[in-house]
């Protein structure tokens, strides 16, 4: 396993993820991010995500590869991966619910959509960045 490889691809998953973000926000809100917002988010998302790549995208990865026997269709594993976007948002948004319906609410909310738009990106770049460090012979 190539550890390098696989920072590089986490590292790079996570700023297409931000700037992911930052595109909805303009695109979908018509607004911009900046000083302790922007922060925030940097600051959550960088989180979500070590816990995510850690627990869930490289492990599912694994699984994937096994199942298939190896990496074909290569188109899998981004779309497996993108389809774990739920979970590190539900961590973001449940550190700021104080109830149990209040979280339920806070994953359809305008907030959720963004974080959904910047895992969901992740998902994809990080599943074609497996295929990209682990099989011989790149993409």
């Amino acid at each position: 396993m190539n550890i390098r490889k696989l920072a590089i691809v986490c590292i790079v998953s996570w700023l297409l993820g931000v700037a992911a973000y930052l595109s909805s926000l303009y695109l979908i809100y018509g607004q911009t991010a900046g000083g302790s917002d922007l922060t925030a988010v940097l600051f959550w998302s960088f989180t979500a995500a070590l816990f995510a790549f850690a627990l869930i995208y490289l492990p599912i990865m694994f699984l994937l590869r096994r199942l298939l026997r190896g990496y074909k269709p290569v188109v899998a594993f981004p779309v497996v991966a993108s389809l774990g976007f739920i979970i590190p948002t539900a961590f973001i948004l449940g550190r700021f619910s104080t109830d149990g319906s209040g979280f339920l609410r806070s994953l359809i909310s305008p907030e959720a959509v963004l974080f959904y738009c910047m895992f969901i990106a992740v998902g994809v770049s990080f599943g074609l960045g497996f295929v990209w460090c682990f099989r011989k012979g790149a993409i």
